[in-house]
């Protein structure tokens, strides 16, 4: 031992078949060094020959990566095809059972070996000494049985096995058998970033509302076509279709953003879980459901994981068991949160839809203004933006979206349209408002490029607050809905409303244009 600490040799390959779902050597082989020294054990030495294909499907001339080990890390040694590296493979090979046999490596690691070719020092060194040996490799390891080496542990093949379901395996194994002290690794999820999230998740949102948007401009022109999409037809299922897989979506973006170490078991359980939420009919609340979901998983599948290993149980089965298990298991209990979630979500935009039909001016009003001073100070990804999700989860545009469309996007458009054409505004001060003008209202973001121009001057930043709220007022008035993220001009064809659209866009542009003409 160095320092007290248990010293680890590995060999091996990345297999004949392709049924692993390991990314890369180097995930794998880091993998393994993380896990190993959760128990204080060190990885020492590596021979890995990683290939390009299938060992089984590869020919002499196939490029592979001989990985090595230098200062305890994984590190490729030689790239070349499989013929060049061959002899390569056997020295390094050869290396590992001298230090195995020199007592200077404790237990061996064998992933797909070849105990009777390039790695048969290896193999008989470790045999003869009877060091522990955990790995994986149906043929492999039944060779290594026939030889006499000593497993520490279940083993089994790669088949559906993961980067890290295989490197816990061998790393429990082997603390198992030193009889180490068996306890799980750290928290499984990290702080959430709504930020994060809800940006990861609009792209689904957008693109859904767009779509059940053309759906029903296709359904007004039904009389022109020779279908209709009704409300049972073949069109209208593909509007619902894509609408009911948002919570899916919310889901894996959170499982994704929450867990510490999401792979492949984290996302296979996210596709089964949300399955759950897309089951039945939308509901406003299932993507709240979906961020819980996400919390789940990665908590239940690292706990499942670590005790089905610790039960040695073979790689495989512990997989499948995990992602099934997650994955099912977090399911239902969205599904059922859903139940008591749902109807909470639906009093909040059955309020908002009463207080545009009947207060819409006001509502409108105040509410455009508000929108203004709640993006200067840093409310937009926290508040603003999941209540614009929420209202979007049907499928329907948002009127809270419009609101962001004429008080952001088109109040900044007027403040740097205003500056652009000014005669007295500086060169660089042009550049920069005619790439934000641009941006404004070909795509519908960069708002924060008016803010200098509005904490320069107080009659500006008022002028933004009117323009929004009138702009609300107006948006208000005519129930219109729609969603920034897109060109203005869009909302004509997808915005609910077109007239209110274009009504409430050109105030908020024209009342800070015509100001930031008269200030500067």
């Amino acid at each position: 031992k160095s320092g007290g600490k248990r010293r680890v040799g590995l060999v091996g390959s990345s297999g004949g078949g392709t049924a692993t779902l390991s990314r890369s050597a180097e995930d794998f082989l880091g993998q393994i060094r993380t896990h190993l020294l959760h128990f204080g054990v060190e990885l020492v030495d590596v021979c890995f020959l990683s290939c390009t294909k299938g060992l089984d499907m590869a020919g002499p001339f196939c490029p592979a990566t001989l990985w090595s080990c230098e200062a305890r890390q994984a590190m490729p040694l030689r790239t070349g095809t499989l013929k060049d590296l061959n002899g390569a493979v056997r020295e390094t090979d050869k290396r590992i059972a001298k230090a195995i046999e020199e007592g200077r490596i404790d237990a061996l690691i064998v992933i797909s070996c070849d105990p009777e070719g390039a790695n048969q020092s290896s193999a008989k060194a470790a045999a003869r000494s009877g060091i522990p040996v955990v790995g994986t490799g149906g043929t492999s390891i039944g060779k290594l049985m026939n030889m006499g080496a000593n497993f520490a542990s279940s083993y089994g093949g790669s088949v559906a096995t993961t980067s890290r379901s295989k490197a816990l395996s061998y790393a429990v194994g082997l603390a198992k058998y030193w009889g180490l002290p068996l306890l799980n690794s750290a928290s499984a999820t990290k702080p959430l970033s709504f930020h994060s999230l809800l940006d990861g998740c609009l792209p689904a949102f957008l693109t859904a509302a767009i779509f059940m948007a053309l759906l029903r401009r296709v359904h007004l022109l039904g009389d022109l076509l020779v279908f209709s999409i009704g409300e049972s037809g073949w069109l209208a299922s593909l509007g619902h279709y894509s609408v009911r897989g948002l919570p899916g979506v919310v889901l894996g973006v959170a499982c994704h953003q929450l867990s510490v170490s999401f792979g492949e078991i984290e996302l296979i359980a996210s596709l089964v879980a949300g399955g759950f939420l897309s089951s039945t009919e939308p509901a406003t609340g299932k993507v709240v459901c979906g961020v819980f979901g996400g919390f789940l998983i990665p908590n239940i599948s690292a706990s499942l994981l670590f005790r089905f290993t610790m039960y040695g149980w073979p790689a495989t089965a512990t997989t499948i068991l995990t992602s099934g298990l997650s994955g099912v298991g977090s399911g239902i209990l969205c599904h059922s949160l859903s139940y008591l979630i749902c109807p909470v979500f639906n009093l909040y935009i059955d309020t908002l839809n009463y207080g545009l039909e009947n207060y819409g001016a006001l509502l409108g009003l105040i509410l455009g203004g508000l929108t203004v001073t709640a993006s200067m100070h840093g409310y937009y990804h926290t508040i603003l933006l999941p209540l614009i999700l929420l209202e979007m989860e049907d499928g329907s545009m948002s009127f809270l979206g419009m609101l962001d469309m004429e008080a952001l996007v088109l109040v900044c458009a007027g403040i740097c349209c205003g500056v652009a054409v000014h005669p007295r505004s500086r060169p660089a001060e042009i550049q920069a408002a005619e790439r934000a003008l641009s941006i404004n209202l070909r795509w519908g973001d960069y708002v924060e490029a008016a803010y200098p121009f509005m904490e320069r001057d107080i009659y500006i930043m008022i002028a933004a607050h009117v323009g929004g709220a009138v702009g609300g007022a107006l948006c208000g008035y005519y129930e219109a809905k729609g969603s920034a993220y897109v060109p203005c001009w869009s909302l004509l064809i997808i915005g609910e409303n077109g007239i209110g659209c274009l009504l409430g866009m050109a105030a908020a542009f024209a009342i800070p244009f015509l100001t930031t003409l008269v200030r500067l």
